[in-house]
């Protein structure tokens, strides 16, 4: 019978990896809603919302991203302990 830490890190990786997998998906329903986004006003500096909300999702996708990817790693450095 496995003991009760194994089974906390066992659900705290498939939790890590279910998070991680949230993170990722996000960005692409926010790319996804095309209708939404595409038009001309509201402008930010001049820039039509069509291309600054997709350079704003770029940052945001890129930080997700890497938090996802620590929350792998982490994960990951846990099942080599």
């Amino acid at each position: 019978m496995p003991s009760d830490s194994t089974v906390h890190t066992q659900m705290s990786k498939k939790s890590a990896y279910l998070v991680a997998g949230i993170l990722m998906i996000i960005p692409f329903f926010a790319y996804i809603v095309l209708p939404l986004y595409d038009k001309v006003d509201p402008k930010l500096a001049g820039v039509p919302l069509f291309y600054w909300y997709q350079t704003l999702w770029l940052a945001l996708s890129a930080i997700l991203f890497g938090v996802a990817a620590f929350l792998i790693s982490r994960a990951k450095g846990d099942e080599e302990e």
